[in-house]
């Protein structure tokens, strides 16, 4: 997979030089011209490491480029290459990781590779897909979080991005400036208090008793701090208390709980075909590009009878963008459905419904193709296509969380 690369700079020439550099050299990069877009991005999640020009950016470009670099732990600062810039910069940044202007294409992919392959060998250990913690269980990927009967309990964006911050931080200090920019919030005045109201209302979701927290402990003068450690783990991997049924799933088809985007298809307008031979030709024409444009987003196309088609996006590998590889998907066979070669009778009018959510999910039996699942995401996505105009997609709420700022 690419690395992602976030470039923050206000200077639209300087934004699409550096692009020109990166994309030829394989990197996915990026671009934000406001730091309220650069903090969108780096509370997403899925920024390997950024470039932050300060020149447009001011005196704070140093202060906003120590914030991403707690956040996501790899950052390189470009300077105007003046002494004040540098001695600013020098301070909380090694001169290694300060560039001057202009930029040196090749020095830059060097540092870049360098900063990169560190950060994957020094520790800095890949996102987990599961965070679990006295019974509790944060899914990193599916952005959702459950309590220790099993319930997954409701969560705002902004409460999932501060318990996220939280937990992988386990016993480290967070200022409330520092919990703010991971939420993605802009920078307030001293008396701003809108990081313990969202501490409190995460505390009255996830603590045992909110008057005596265990978990998002307060340390007077400083911010807060996670009390416990959780355990980094696979989604497919059972807690410990769950090993006896481990042991016997070992004898039995394996099921996994997976967070999983569903996107059910069907196809009108071919009702002019009324030979049986024509219309299973046409047909099988949308199956097979259905079947490319799924696979080529990361999907895995499930078979259905008739003029339905079932995809799954997060089995047999999770991804983090698994809800927006499902809508784009989507919205490329709704580009390319004029141009499937299914007959002069008929013009093809895909209808798409997507829904995510928790599936659980095995090895199909006998002869059917493709994985077996089941679970609410499943019936909804099969309802929103049926709620689907023509040539339109219909996503659930769950999916358009998951997508943030990318839609």
């Amino acid at each position: 997979m690419k690395k992602r690369i976030l470039m923050l700079a206000k200077d639209a020439a300087l934004r699409a030089a550096v692009a020109c550099i990166l994309q030829p050299a394989g990197y996915a990069v990026e671009l934000a011209g406001t730091t309220k877009r650069a903090r969108e991005l780096v509370t997403g999640g899925r920024i390997d490491a950024a470039i932050v020009a300060t020149r447009s950016i001011g005196e704070n470009g140093f202060q906003l480029a120590a914030e991403i670099r707690d956040a996501i732990g790899r950052v390189l600062v470009v300077t105007d290459g003046t002494k004040r810039a540098e001695r600013l910069g020098a301070a909380p940044f090694r001169s290694h990781d300060v560039l001057s202007e202009p930029l040196d294409g090749r020095v830059l992919l060097e540092r870049l590779a360098q900063m990169t392959a560190a950060g994957a060998s020094a520790g800095d250990a890949p996102v987990p897909a599961m965070l679990r913690f006295e019974g509790r269980s944060i899914d990193v990927a599916g952005r959702a979080y459950f309590d220790a009967n099993g319930r997954e309990i409701p969560l705002t964006r902004a409460e999932f991005a501060l318990l996220l911050a939280l937990a992988q931080r386990p016993g480290r200090v967070l200022s409330r400036e520092q919990l703010r920019s991971a939420v993605g919030g802009r920078v307030a005045d001293p008396f701003d208090r809108s990081i313990d109201m969202l501490v409190g209302r995460l505390r009255r979701k996830i603590e045992p008793d909110q008057k005596t927290p265990v978990f998002i402990v307060t340390v007077p003068g400083e911010g807060y701090k996670f009390a416990v450690r959780p355990q980094a783990c696979d989604a497919a991997i059972p807690p410990p208390e769950r090993a006896d049924e481990a042991a016997w799933s070992d004898r039995q088809p394996r099921l996994e709980r997976r967070h999983m985007s569903v996107l059910a298809c069907q196809v009108g307008g071919l009702a002019a075909l009324f030979d049986p031979e024509d219309l299973h030709t046409s047909v099988a024409a949308f199956h097979r590009a259905c079947a490319e444009v799924v696979t080529r987003f990361g999907g895995v196309v499930v078979d259905a009878p008739g003029d339905r088609v079932m995809a799954y996006f997060g089995y047999p590998d999770a991804r983090e963008d698994d809800a927006e590889r499902a809508v784009r998907a989507a919205l490329e066979l709704v580009a390319m459905s004029p141009r499937i070669e299914i007959g002069s009778k008929a013009r093809l009018q895909p209808r798409f419904g997507i829904a995510s959510g928790i599936m659980v999910v095995g090895e199909a039996s006998g002869a059917a193709q493709g994985p077996a699942a089941a679970g609410q995401p499943l019936n909804l996505a099969l309802q929103l296509c049926e709620a689907a105009r023509q040539a339109g997609i219909v996503i659930d709420a769950r999916t358009h969380a998951l997508l943030g700022a990318f839609f």
